[in-house]
This record gives C-alpha cells, structure tokens and sequence, in this order.
C-alpha cells in the first residue's frame, strides 16, 4: 500500500501558462473555482463559482464537472466524470491545468 500511496501523492496540477504547481493530489475531495472556499481558487470569469471538483480515492483521481456555465473539458472534450491521469489537460473555461505525475519531492521544486 505504501507504493500506492506514493504515486497517488506525485499527481500534481500545475499551471500551464505559468508552469507552477498549484496542487498536489492526495486521498479526498479538491474542489476549484471562483469562491473563496475553493481548495483552487481561479480569479477568471470564464470559471464558475463551484466549477469542478476532483476526488482522489485508492491510486486513481476522477474529476467532476460541478454544473459550470462554461464546462469543463480534459484534452479538448467536454466532460461530466472523468479519470485523470498524467498528461492530461483540465480546461475550466479559459483556465487551463495539466496533470503531473512525478516523485512527491520534486513536485513542489
């Protein structure tokens, strides 16, 4: 179980414009959007409220399109469930999120 949990803990969300982490994913609900109680806040108004929300459980990550206005899509498709896995690109409204997997210690470098 130890190796799980190691892998589940180097998936990571950075922002692709910027490059810089803003998450790493661990076991448990990630919500993002534009309310200040979002574990991802995103100041653009292309995102909703309450837009989406990704639950991380055992070694898999699923992302959850929350009813946004604008969608949410992985890799150009508009999605209501999704699994994600590294390489993928979350797109929430004009924000865009690409997944990571890597080493948790280098995650955050």
């Amino acid at each position: 179980m130890t190796i799980e949990m190691e892998k589940i803990l180097g998936i990571f969300l950075r922002d692709r414009k910027a490059q810089s982490v803003l998450a790493v994913l661990q076991h448990g609900e990630f919500t993002m959007g534009r309310a200040v109680d979002n574990d991802l806040v995103i100041s653009n108004p292309t995102v909703s409220q309450y837009h989406a929300r990704i639950y991380t459980y055992l070694t898999a990550s699923y992302i959850e399109d929350l009813e946004s206005t604008n969608g949410t899509f992985i890799d150009g498709k508009r999605i209501k469930k999704h699994v994600l896995k590294p390489g993928s690109v979350i797109m929430l409204g004009e924000y865009e999120l690409a997944v990571d997997e890597r080493q948790p210690e280098l995650a955050l470098t």
